[in-house]
């Protein structure tokens, strides 16, 4: 005779630490984790211990250290982030994610840095700085002699003026929204196209025979 013993093992027995209920387990990355003691650090698993905190996929102690954009950094001396490195505040500039030295009245330039009684920043161009000149565009200019047309230096001639990066006779031209269209007395922009203002007219950017009703 065949005896049955109806015995169910403990998932204890195996898996000690296996939740109770397998579908409620949480899960980080391809594991499963327990919040009270762990963090999910992007789908990798960390120790939660020390006030620790995730930074990317480490994790790092708020209290003695940085998280700079992903990146773990030593938080002595009163340093901050910029980028992925540190600065000392009293004594360096962080100009977009760079540390430069700071020196005496420097101001920065993007990524580079300048001294503003002696340079200019020209769109993160460092430029001598002179009496009479200006910045146009990355370059600088003379602005007795020169003209800047949306950042393009031309030389200053009378009876032209800027149409976007190029300039135009007055007299001759007119300039629709940066565009050079020649110069009638019956002629009107409508954005950057020119019209016959006498059979047309404009409607919100768009030409439209005169005597229509502008439907937008």
């Amino acid at each position: 005779m065949i005896y049955f013993c109806n015995f169910t093992p403990k998932k204890t027995l195996l898996f000690p630490f296996w939740p109770a209920n397998v579908a409620e387990a949480v899960r980080c990355g391809g594991q499963s984790y327990d919040p009270s003691s762990e963090l999910c650090c992007r789908g990798v698993v960390h120790w939660k211990g020390n006030g620790r905190a995730c930074c990317g996929r480490e994790s790092f102690k708020p209290s003695s250290e940085l998280c700079c954009r992903g990146v773990v950094k030593w938080k002595g001396n009163n340093r901050k982030c910029c980028g992925t490195e540190t600065f000392k505040p009293s004594s360096e500039l962080c100009c977009r994610g760079v540390v430069q030295w700071q020196g005496t009245s420097r101001q920065c330039c993007r990524t580079s840095f300048f001294k503003p009684s002696t340079e200019m920043c020209c769109w993160g161009v460092v430029q001598r700085k002179k009496t009479g000149r200006d910045c146009c565009g990355t370059s600088s200019y003379d602005t007795n002699d020169e003209m800047c047309c949306a950042g393009v230096v031309h030389w200053k001639e009378h009876g032209r003026d800027c149409c976007g990066t190029m300039t135009y006779d007055i007299r001759l031209g007119m300039c629709c929204s940066g565009v050079i269209h020649r110069k009638s007395a019956s002629k009107a922009c409508c954005g950057t196209n020119s019209f016959n203002a006498i059979f047309y007219k404009c409607c919100r950017g768009r030409v439209i025979p005169k005597n229509y009703r502008c439907p937008y």
